[in-house]
């Protein structure tokens, strides 16, 4: 999922979307199914603020199991990393 933001309360509001979507598939993915749970975050959004969306990020890292912060513009073989080939 893609999360960006003018505001940060439009930024919050994608943060929630995806936490949630990414819990329903982790709760009723279908056994034997392969579901990636990738988050891509707009760090140069206006609407970035981790001081306000902390804890918001940090609800959405314990669904998905890792870090949700990618740096896509100096770090890019991180976030290709994450994506499956399969």
């Amino acid at each position: 999922m893609y999360i960006t933001g003018q505001r940060s309360d439009q930024f919050i509001k994608d943060v929630s979307k995806a936490t949630l979507n990414f819990k329903i598939i982790k709760d009723f993915a279908v056994e034997g199914s392969f579901y990636q749970r990738i988050a891509i975050i707009n760090k140069n959004a206006s609407g970035f603020d981790k001081s306000k969306s902390g804890l918001y990020l940090q609800q959405m890292e314990s669904v998905i199991e890792q870090e949700a912060v990618v740096d896509a513009e100096n770090n890019i073989e991180e976030l290709l990393s994450r994506i499956p080939l399969n």
